[in-house]
């Protein structure tokens, strides 16, 4: 076999030299991210905080549509926050009465054979 060399490349065939090469080009020439995606969702964040202090009782669709995002990824924006700088809650119907009420989206409510509430938590 016969050793050729590039610089500080040595191979035998085309497929060591491509890889050779492929690794001195990423050490001589790395390649830069556009945008640090961590840094992107932070933006994010601020966006959606802003709009969200601004307009009280938005849902996750209306972020999205506002934010021009997809559900899913507002839900990746704003879900970090809730607990921390955001508390979510979620508007429930009574059946029967129509009445409807604002309480936590984590609260369960377990109704009787009269569709009376008999317990509820939180």
């Amino acid at each position: 076999m016969i050793l050729r060399g590039i610089d500080r490349i040595q191979y035998g065939s085309y497929a060591e030299l491509q890889e050779g090469l492929a690794k001195l080009l990423a050490q001589e020439l790395p390649v830069k991210p556009a945008h640090d995606v961590e840094n992107q969702l932070d933006l994010l964040r601020g966006q959606a905080l802003k709009l969200i202090t601004e307009s009280e009782g938005l849902t996750v669709a209306d972020i999205a549509k506002l934010l021009g995002m997809s559900i899913d990824m507002a839900k990746l924006v704003i879900y970090p926050m809730v607990n921390d700088k955001l508390e979510m809650k979620a508007k429930t119907r009574v059946p029967k009465t129509g009445e409807s009420h604002t309480s936590s989206a984590a609260s369960i409510q377990m109704f009787g054979s009269d569709d009376k509430i008999i317990w509820s938590a939180p």
